[in-house]
């Protein structure tokens, strides 16, 4: 028999006379197994009560799952046996009859070889103690306290200029130590601007690194180094800010120019985080206290095609970036939460170059009418760095007038 057969097919009329007034629980046991066919409901055959395997002492049998085929394909996702589809593990008439589902309230159960054992579900969930967020550490205590970032340390790439500035400075006054890297800023005017930072911040330490993001070994030295020099040998918290965009039609691209664009915005993103995320496992290993916090600089370019510029490649480099950080949020739920920020039209260097025509296009499509200001943007990142956003993590925060609004 498959699912194509006619011959077991009743009228619906009388499908729903015995759902409303069901005659016996193998009848109810049916009824939970149906599913819609072009003449009538149809109910798969489960095999006979030896097919069955023994449950365990501690354990009650599981319902079998009525969209796996006879033949052993599924029809929809699988509720049975974890692993397998087969249809010899389904329950006989007699098992289904003893069967009765847990009370409510009741501790969350796992399945395991077609059971559900409450002492299995236990065991697995202290197994897995260290795959979950860590509880905030005072949840009681004022809200303000949750944003507080002194003791922590927090490395910003990108951090001399543009929105990475703003970051640091709200990092700083929130109490961070902070590092900050760059690439093209003359040196002298990095080591003013972190000067600045340390006194915006009540005088919290900030150093200024050099840093090529393209350049996986670079980044990964710097990271450490300025672990140790600022954070004393401890890292909170990393800002993945470090962009460049470029507006070119994408036929005229260049292999290089392309190339370029998805090493500062996606690779340099990527060796930024990945060596951000080996500092944080080694902390979570020797038993440090709490996780860090990953937070990567995306766009509103992740998520729609901005006009009237041509952008393809900064387009697609952004939404790499913001499915990487939803990526990365599950793998590494142990030793770090990982978030994004997505900015619209920032009233940066970046944006200052644009015809005037483009402006007014951008006006006309934001509902909140002008540019945002880089300094907005702080209170996001110490919110995504602080305790505050102790349960968030793998989502996108998007920040942009109502831009992105349908």
């Amino acid at each position: 028999m498959n699912w194509t057969d006619t011959r077991n097919a009743i009228p619906l009329s009388a499908w729903l006379r015995n759902l409303c007034f069901p005659r016996s629980t193998q009848l109810r046991y049916a009824l939970s197994c149906w599913r819609p066919g072009v003449t009538g409901v149809r109910f798969a055959r489960f095999p006979a009560p030896e097919t069955a395997p023994p449950a365990p002492d501690d354990c009650r049998p599981i319902l079998p799952f009525a969209g796996t085929r006879i033949d052993g394909n599924p029809t929809h996702r699988s509720r049975g046996r974890p692993g397998t589809n087969d249809p010899t593990h389904a329950l006989s008439w007699s098992a289904a009859r003893t069967w009765k589902p847990p009370s409510i309230g009741s501790d969350i159960v796992y399945q395991q070889d077609g059971y559900i054992s409450s002492s299995s579900c236990k065991a697995r969930r202290h197994q897995s103690a260290a795959m979950v967020l860590p509880n905030h550490p005072n949840p009681t205590a004022p809200v303000i306290s949750h944003f507080n970032l002194a003791g922590k340390t927090a490395i910003v790439t990108g951090g001399t200029r543009g929105i990475g500035l703003e970051v640091a400075r709200g990092l700083a006054e929130a109490g961070a130590r902070v590092a900050i890297t760059y690439t093209s800023t003359p040196p002298a005017e990095a080591e003013a601007t972190a000067a600045a930072l340390s006194e915006s911040g009540n005088g919290v330490r900030v150093k200024a690194y050099r840093c090529d993001v393209r350049n996986r070994g670079e980044v990964a030295s710097v990271m450490e180094a300025a672990t140790e020099e600022v954070g004393g040998g401890r890292l909170d918290v990393v800002v993945a800010n470090a962009g460049i965009a470029d507006h070119a039609p994408a036929l005229e691209y260049a292999e290089d120019r392309f190339r370029d664009m998805l090493d500062v915005n996606f690779h340099g993103a990527f060796w930024t985080a990945q060596a951000a995320a080996k500092i944080f496992e080694r902390q979570f290993k020797a038993g440090g206290d709490g996780r860090g916090s990953i937070i990567f600089t995306a766009s509103v370019s992740a998520i729609l095609v901005n006009v009237p510029q041509k952008q393809a490649a900064y387009n697609a480099s952004k939404a790499a970036v913001v499915h990487l950080a939803k990526s990365l949020s599950v793998e590494w739920v142990d030793w770090a939460r990982v978030n994004c920020v997505s900015p619209g039209f920032i009233a940066t260097d970046m944006l200052a170059v644009h015809p005037e025509e483009w402006r007014k296009k951008w006006f006309s499509m934001i509902p909140g009418g002008r540019l945002c200001e880089p300094a907005e943007l702080k209170g996001s990142y110490v919110f995504l760095a602080s305790d505050a956003s102790s349960y968030m993590t793998g989502a996108n925060l998007v920040i942009d007038g109502g831009y992105t609004l349908p």
